[in-house]
């Protein structure tokens, strides 16, 4: 990834500061090793999970003639392997119930020049959105996707 992570994730003291409960863990979430300790760190902290909401995403402009398959790779790894890792890792925690969001974007359904690659990896998380809310349904996981 080009930026640290120490860059992109953001703090949690605002967040206790303000009464709130909360934790900065780091990883990669296209690695299933990060994304299973991603997930063990939240309830090595919290002791359970209720809700994983899956916001790791990198976007990144680029004109068909300018696509390589180092742009394609990295955004669908990081947007779209990384959901369904984090789910997966999380899922054994959630078997009571619980809830998974997903980040989408309007971009998955918007005609925007030098959004192909990114808006193909929102459409494919509008598509594992609806296929784990089927699949995750009868165990009593909600899965819904928010498109900002």
């Amino acid at each position: 990834m080009r930026l640290s992570m120490q860059l992109q994730m953001p703090e949690a003291k605002p967040i206790t500061d303000a009464g709130g409960k909360a934790v900065k863990i780091g990883g990669d979430v296209s690695k299933l090793a990060d994304a299973q300790g991603i997930v063990d760190g939240a309830i090595e902290h919290f002791g359970r999970l209720d809700i994983v909401v899956n916001n790791a995403g990198i976007y990144e402009l680029a004109s068909i003639e300018d696509v390589t398959e180092e742009h394609f790779h990295e955004q669908f790894n990081i947007n779209v392997l990384g959901t369904l890792l984090v789910t997966q890792a999380a899922i054994k925690h959630l078997l009571g119930g619980g809830s998974i969001i997903t980040l989408s974007s309007v971009a998955s359904h918007a005609a925007v020049p030098r959004t192909a690659v990114y808006a193909g990896t929102k459409g494919a998380i509008d598509a594992v959105t609806g296929g784990l809310s089927r699949e995750l349904g009868p165990r009593h996981i909600r899965v819904n996707s928010i498109q900002p």
